[in-house]
């Protein structure tokens, strides 16, 4: 049975500090981004502010300079982008939302400039259009929390990954796996959420404390065979001009009706170095162990490191993200395998409130012994996954989605060999 491990990005790469770039208009700091604001320069406020953001992305009062400066420049979708990003972070704020709709009204977005606007008077009747100077209401809190809950249905045509044929061979055998009237088939139901929090240390400092908290469930109607998993991780962020990192200490539980039963603790972290503010590099990697409660002589350490590029358009609503990573799990029984694998990822922008991913996985798995005493061969596997997701954002808060995705594993043992689709639909909602 295919083992299903939750590997989650992330290394912390040692690099010497880089300089902060310098600005042709003297001294950047969010006073002098502030007095060129005031003073209605807004394209030199503006290009102050976005050098501002690459030291502290988080900070609220730099993305509402920048969110005001862009307007005033004549930028409407990157001012309405921050305007949005602001909105989800102080849902309850009648005054960002209202320069939200002036934002949508300066792109000639009327219908949106008019939702927005009601939504403000609906949070304060007294609010008006005129544009407020002050920063967020909840601006100076240190503590942020942003999550998402969403439930759906699922339809999985080999929710067992059970090879396409009843008749295999193991070792000098042949047998049979199944009766031929049996379907792999299923329907089912899921619920998922996630929480991020995150707690600036110092006002004056772009070090934060880190947390997240994840789960999911699925269920198949009429079988037995129910996938409960869950996460937990804390850690530190830290933003600089040219770079920033993160760390986490994470536990990750995952419990499948069938056979598997396993838990994770390691650590995990991420490297991002701006090339340019829209050309990113990164370094990921995470080390820890696995337990498996069922085959006990299936535990063991395991370790992944990665690379990527991550291109974005200009107005950021567009993201490209390739690369690959190299893992080894480390078990105590011949089970331990060392492969790789190789990504690409796109986000694209779409009309009428929608976006569209698209994603390919190449992943290649080498096993150091046969994984099984039944096996007379050492095993290898070639999986590809193909996947897409569409989603349409109702409002700031919820949105529907349509997933599918396509997994192929050809390996040379064929108890091994499977094909998969996966196509669910649900809704979620932001907070």
């Amino acid at each position: 049975m295919k083992k299903i491990i939750y590997l989650h990005s992330v290394f912390i790469l040692l690099l010497l500090g880089l300089p902060v770039p310098g600005f042709a208009g003297g001294v950047i700091s969010k006073e002098t981004a502030h007095e060129l604001y005031i003073s209605k320069q807004y394209a030199q406020a503006y290009a102050q502010y976005m050098e501002l953001l690459r030291e502290d992305p988080l900070d609220d009062t730099i993305n509402m300079g920048l969110a005001r400066s862009a307007l005033g420049a004549g930028k409407h979708t990157q001012a309405i982008l921050t305007y949005e990003r602001l909105v989800q972070r102080f849902p309850q704020d009648a005054s960002l939302r209202m320069e939200l709709s002036q934002a949508c009204k300066a792109a000639g977005n009327e219908d949106a400039a008019l939702l927005h606007a009601q939504a403000a008077q609906r949070l304060d009747p007294k609010i008006t259009a005129q544009q407020d100077s002050a920063e967020p209401k909840s601006a100076k809190s240190p503590l942020s929390v942003h999550g998402r809950v969403g439930t759906g249905v699922i339809y999985d045509s080999n929710y067992v990954l059970g090879p396409p044929q009843s008749d295999i061979t193991i070792g000098d055998y042949d047998v049979r796996l199944k009766k031929d009237d049996v379907e792999d088939e299923a329907w089912g139901t899921y619920i998922k959420a996630n929480i991020d929090a995150s707690y600036r240390l110092s006002p004056d400092r772009s070090w934060w404390f880190i947390s997240d908290l994840g789960a999911y469930q699925k269920w198949y109607f009429g079988k037995d065979d129910a996938l409960t998993w869950g996460r937990a991780a804390a850690g530190l962020y830290y933003g600089h001009p040219k770079f920033w990192w993160s760390a986490r200490l994470k536990g990750e539980s995952a419990l499948q009706d069938m056979d598997d039963a396993v838990s994770t603790v390691g650590a995990e972290g991420t490297f991002t170095y701006l090339v340019t503010p829209f050309v990113h590099l990164m370094t990921r990697a995470e080390y820890g162990y696995l337990d498996d409660s069922i085959v006990e002589d299936r535990s063991g350490a395991y370790i992944w490191v990665g690379e990527y590029l991550r291109i974005l358009s200009t107005d950021k609503a567009h993201e490209l993200l390739l690369g690959g990573k190299a893992f080894h799990y480390n078990a105590s029984s011949r089970y331990e395998y060392h492969g790789w694998e190789a990504s690409a990822q796109a986000k694209c922008a779409l009309p009428f409130d929608s976006d569209i991913r698209l994603f390919a996985i190449w992943q290649e798995k080498r096993y150091d012994g046969p994984a099984a005493s039944w096996l007379d061969t050492d095993r290898k596997d070639e999986k590809l996954r193909l996947g897409t997701t569409l989603t349409h954002h109702i409002n700031e808060a919820w949105s529907v989605d349509l997933n599918y995705q396509y997994v192929d594993n050809n390996s040379n043992t064929n108890w091994s060999d499977y094909t998969q689709h996966v196509v669910s639909t649900g809704v979620m909602w932001s907070f």
